[in-house]
């Protein structure tokens, strides 16, 4: 039964995306520009490199007149914390959940590096020392600064899992309740301009609200 469902949906994409039909198929496919598919206009996916997720993620998020709730593994792309922050300012409901194990070890990383330093005006050292740590702490701190709710998760608070193993390995985020953009793709430079990485942006209010409930679940558990 699952293999026909399966064989069903391939089916559907295929005839909704027919090369000669410029309503459903976009011919900037073959140019490699950051809009590649739209099946009936409520899913539209993504790929990098070379396809300027930053951008159409950054787009996304402006699309919000009420909330955006993100799930993220990694964040050290400071464009799109800078677009988070932004959105905050203008009023928008912005939570940010993150994993804890990047941020433990750059915190070792940092706190070390900040030790061999006499003041502050060394920093540029530690950024030297550890690129993605420097990064990874700073847009987390101006997150916090501009006064965005961000939790970092805690296995240890989780149940039947071995805390040690377990990692928040999600990357979503759910805009106004309505719209969800979920792949691959952590928000990194890296990320954009050199993995191969996926994402996926849905416009389904059933869809948003599964995610929606895994998020608030999340929230009330980090």
């Amino acid at each position: 039964m699952k293999k026909k469902y399966f064989f069903f949906i391939v089916f559907y994409l295929f005839l909704s995306c027919q090369p000669n039909d410029k309503n459903k198929c976009d011919p900037s496919l073959v140019n490699n520009d950051p809009y590649l598919i739209n099946v009936e206009k409520d899913i539209s996916v993504f790929f990098s490199p070379n396809n300027n997720l930053e951008i159409v993620l950054i787009n996304f998020l402006e699309t919000a007149t009420e909330s955006i709730d993100v799930a993220i593994y990694d964040i050290t792309n400071k464009n799109i914390s800078d677009a988070l922050i932004l959105a905050h300012k203008n009023g928008i409901s912005v939570r940010v959940y993150c994993d804890k194990g990047v941020q433990n070890h750059c915190d070792r990383k940092y706190n070390k590096c900040k030790e061999k330093c006499s003041d502050d005006s060394c920093l540029d050292d530690c950024h030297s020392d550890d690129l993605k740590c420097f990064d990874e702490k700073r847009v987390i701190y101006d997150m916090k600064s501009s006064g965005i709710e961000l939790y970092i998760a805690n296995p240890n608070n989780w149940i039947n899992v071995e805390a040690y193993r377990a990692i928040m390995h999600n990357k979503f985020i759910i805009v106004d309740q309505k719209a969800v953009l979920t792949g691959s793709y952590n928000f990194s430079k890296n990320a954009d301009e050199n993995n191969r990485e996926n994402f996926i942006i849905i416009k389904n209010l059933l869809v948003a609200l599964e995610y929606q409930k895994e998020f608030d679940r999340y929230w009330l558990n980090p």
